[in-house]
């Protein structure tokens, strides 16, 4: 083994400083296995991201909440949309001073299609809409009518301070502890 691989290892962390779609969370799913089947010691994912495609995002939160191993979350720089699906599923979720938020409605690009298409579509669009809205009222102290108003109506940024407040975050936190050699 590499001494990469020794200090990545012993870290126990990850990564997340992209968009988040298909590479990356093969990525992160890998690393969770892989760090999980290493030792039962606590792994945290560091989210920097703009966000990406939900499924993706929900895909890496399946494997989280199924890991035998406790996944925490510390978000930093900036946390947005997808990257907020993935922080607040954090056994333990954290914040750097400074992190900024952002959450909204979903897109889903409908092409000029059949009525079938579109009928289809929409079941599509209300089932992502009430999953993401039971996602983060399990996972928040933030009610349905706030994350439907707030979270999922428009852009809406917000700073660690209202993160805390909403229970997005458990604690802002002022060092991160590295690991050396």
């Amino acid at each position: 083994m590499t001494s990469w691989e020794e200090g990545w290892r012993k870290q126990r962390t990850i990564h997340i400083f992209s968009d988040i779609d298909q590479n990356t969370s093969g990525q992160t799913l890998q690393q969770i296995v892989g760090l999980a089947a290493h030792s039962d010691d606590p792994i945290t994912i560091q989210i920097n991201t703009n966000g990406g495609q939900i499924h993706h995002a929900f895909a890496i939160t399946q494997v989280m909440a199924a890991c035998h191993v406790p996944v925490h979350t510390l978000a930093l720089g900036r946390v947005y949309s997808a990257g907020l699906i993935i922080l607040v599923t954090g056994k333990k979720r954290m914040a750097l001073p400074g992190t900024m938020f952002m959450a909204h409605d979903f897109s889903v690009e409908t092409p000029p299609t059949p009525y079938g298409y579109v009928v289809n579509a929409r079941k599509y669009e209300d089932w992502i809409f009430r999953r993401m809205l039971d996602h983060f009222s399990h996972h928040t102290k933030a009610s349905k009518k706030t994350i439907q108003d707030l979270l999922l109506s428009k852009d809406y940024y917000f700073d660690e301070d209202e993160a805390l407040r909403m229970g997005m975050i458990d604690e802002v936190i002022k060092t991160i502890k590295i690991m050396r050699e």
